[in-house]
C-alpha cells in the first residue's frame, strides 16, 4: 500500500510540476530583438567600417547594454549595443564591438564605437 502511495505521490509530481521556460512573447524581449532588427544595417556598416571589410556577427548573440533617452518628452534615444564578430563559420579571431547609436526621428548614427579583442 505504502507502494503504491509512493508511486501515485511520484506520478503526480512529475505530471503536475510546472514546466519553467521563457516566454517567447515577453515584451521587452520582443521590444530589444526588434530594435536590433532595426539597427542591423547600422550595426553592420559600423563593424565593417571599423574592420576595413565585411565582418560576420549574430543577432542572436548581440545584446542591448543600455538605452538612453536624450531629454524627457523627446524621440532622441542613444542605445548601446555589443556584438561578437568572427570570421566564416564562427572561426577566429573574435573581436567584441560596443558601440553607441544615436536615434532620431531621421536615422541611426553611430556616435561611439569601442573594439576589443575577445581572449
Amino acid at each position: 500500500m505504502k507502494k503504491k502511495i509512493s508511486v501515485v505521490i511520484l506520478l503526480s509530481s512529475l505530471l503536475l510540476s510546472p514546466t519553467i521556460s521563457a516566454d517567447p512573447n515577453d515584451k521587452e524581449l520582443l521590444c530589444k530583438e526588434a530594435l536590433l532588427t532595426a539597427l542591423g544595417p547600422t550595426i553592420s556598416n559600423a563593424v565593417n567600417g571599423y574592420y576595413g571589410f565585411p565582418q560576420q556577427y549574430g543577432l542572436y548573440d548581440a545584446e542591448v547594454i543600455k538605452i538612453e533617452r536624450e531629454r524627457n518628452g523627446a524621440f532622441l534615444f542613444n542605445v548601446t549595443v555589443r556584438v561578437k564578430t568572427f570570421t566564416g563559420p564562427h572561426n577566429p579571431p573574435y573581436g567584441i564591438e560596443t558601440m553607441t547609436i544615436a536615434i532620431d526621428s531621421a536615422f541611426p548614427m553611430v556616435i561611439d564605437y569601442k573594439h576589443q579583442d575577445e581572449k
